[in-house]
């Protein structure tokens, strides 16, 4: 099929969205994996242009509309259920073409965002040359605080020559994007397209954060004039960076032993780490190679690739680890499922079985068992308060984001610099760098997927231990439970998930009986 025909069926649309996606997969893989330089999806967009068209969007929204009709005429339950189902599947199918929409109307932007990061390199007073995108990773491993500030200022430069005003041109196209689609913000939009209320989860997590900010003020402020010398309120994000990479724990995490403990707790559940072949890992160090680890779900489920680059120590640990989780998610997906339930759906889903993984990190029993770790309380604080930081940092950019497209109609880029600054400075009680405002922001409200996440798998990981103790980590029954939801693949969203384990809503209380109990 030609790029620029016109697709006549849902069906065709459904196989030509799934082709599309696996090719950007592919593509993001290899370029954020460091296997090709730079990234180039135009010739990809333009191969899928006839999905892309607005004919596309508007079959399903016809076909939605017959639903709804349907439903309103009281069918039977048998046809009532098979009509919810399809409305589901097609509403996941929307929101994705609509995404890819917006994504092929910034591609080039995109894809010279990508081009420069690869590039950039700095060149530091002694001589040594850093690559862009190992600069957070160099920070927190330095102790030489006048190092670690030449390294963030030498970043904040590249972002703010290089980066910034890609980014605040792609801002400004998706705001115009968003109101051509008749909506009046790019906010408005997305909660339209993923029903999701992002006020009420603002509003939540702002809740939490009021709730605990006098006991991470305490705690952080603590920690930080244990560890790095400095009352918190004269600190800056290099600091955070550094005090949370807790080298003196490196002994308890070498690099080389990840993936055989990981391998061992996963088949005491009886669980395969491969999924019986789909998942692969990529832990090459590659020069080009991205910072972070990230799942490239190339083909749902059959090719699944974990990416990091491991250096030693418990962060190596927490990626891999969180990574697994969303690979044995998609490689446990049925074969046999929709597409939709294969690949679409809520995001926050497969981050809450990430999270579950991550945070066996934190468990007091699998510590000792797997690692030897018989008194972990200084850890355990450490690994807490940075939790608490990041729900705190992830809570204040969702407010942040919502200020930033959406309510109150477009901000100058000033006053939104100035806004990020304030919502960082109150959640985190130090000095963020203000010209972050734009580079922080992940694409599509990620920020709330995330929180989302959080929230559920709080829950979720109380629902194991109250039914297969403890140390659910090693028991088969809990190995078959897991395997029996990740065949579901991505068909509920986490409200629904949260309702089958017994809890009638998400809500930060676990997150905070959690957090008091650790600090």
């Amino acid at each position: 099929m030609s790029g620029d025909a016109r697709l006549g069926t849902i069906e065709e649309i459904r196989a030509r969205s799934e082709a599309f996606r696996r090719e950007l997969q592919q593509e993001e893989y290899a370029s954020a994996a460091g296997l090709k330089r730079g990234s180039d999806t135009a010739g990809i967009f333009e191969r899928y242009r006839g999905l892309l068209a607005p004919s596309s969007r508007e079959a399903i929204t016809r076909r939605l509309e017959e639903i709804e009709r349907a439903l309103a005429s009281g069918p039977a339950e048998s046809e009532r259920s098979a009509l919810l189902d399809e409305r589901r599947r097609l509403e996941y199918l929307r929101a994705e073409l609509f995404e890819h929409f917006i994504a092929a109307e910034v591609r080039a932007i995109s894809d010279a965002l990508v081009t420069r990061e690869q590039a950039a390199t700095v060149q530091l007073a002694a001589g040594d040359v850093v690559p862009f995108r190992r600069l957070s990773q160099e920070m927190a491993a330095t102790a030489d605080r006048t190092r670690r500030g030449e390294l963030e200022r030498a970043q904040l430069a590249i972002v703010e020559e290089q980066l910034t005003p890609l980014l605040a041109e792609r801002l400004h196209i998706e705001s115009g994007i968003a109101r051509a689609l008749g909506q009046p913000s790019y906010a408005a939009l997305w909660q339209w397209l993923h029903r999701i209320d992002l006020h009420q989860l603002r509003d939540m997590m702002l809740g939490f954060l009021r709730a605990t900010d006098d006991m991470y003020r305490e705690a952080m402020g603590w920690f930080m004039r244990k560890h790095a010398g400095i009352a918190l309120e004269d600190a800056s994000r290099h600091d955070l960076l550094a005090i949370f990479r807790g080298e003196r724990f490196d002994d308890y995490f070498p690099k080389d032993d990840m993936v055989r403990v990981a391998e061992r707790f996963l088949r005491e559940m009886g669980i395969e780490l491969s999924a019986g072949g789909h998942i692969e890992l990529d832990l090459e160090p590659r020069d080009l190679k991205v910072g972070r680890a990230f799942c490239a779900a190339i083909e749902v489920p059959h090719r699944i690739i974990v990416v990091t680059s491991p250096e030693g120590g418990r962060r190596d640990w927490q990626r891999l680890y969180h990574e697994l989780g969303h690979a044995l998610h998609l490689g446990y997906t049925a074969a046999n499922a929709p597409y939709e339930y294969r690949c679409l759906g809520d995001p926050s889903l497969g981050e809450s079985y990430a999270f579950l993984l991550q945070y066996l990190l934190t468990d007091r029993g699998w510590l000792r068992r797997y690692l030897g770790f018989t008194k972990p309380q200084d850890y355990l604080f450490l690994v807490h308060l940075e939790k608490l930081a990041y729900l705190r940092r992830y809570s204040a950019r969702l407010a942040y984001e919502l200020e930033m497209r959406g309510d109150g109609g477009e901000r100058e880029l000033e006053e939104l610099e100035q806004r990020y600054d304030e919502h960082m400075r109150a959640a985190l009680g130090l000095s963020y760098p203000r010209s972050l405002f734009l580079y922080d922001v992940e694409r599509s409200f990620y920020s709330a997927r995330y929180l989302r996440a959080w929230l559920f798998e709080a829950l979720l990981s109380k629902h194991l231990v109250h039914y297969f103790d403890e140390d659910w980590y090693r028991n088969p029954r809990c190995g078959t439970f897991l395997k029996k939801h990740w065949e579901l693949g991505t068909r509920y969203g986490v409200e629904e998930m949260a309702r089958e384990i017994g809890y009638e809503e998400l809500t930060t209380k676990p997150l905070e009986k959690q957090l008091l109990r650790a600090l």
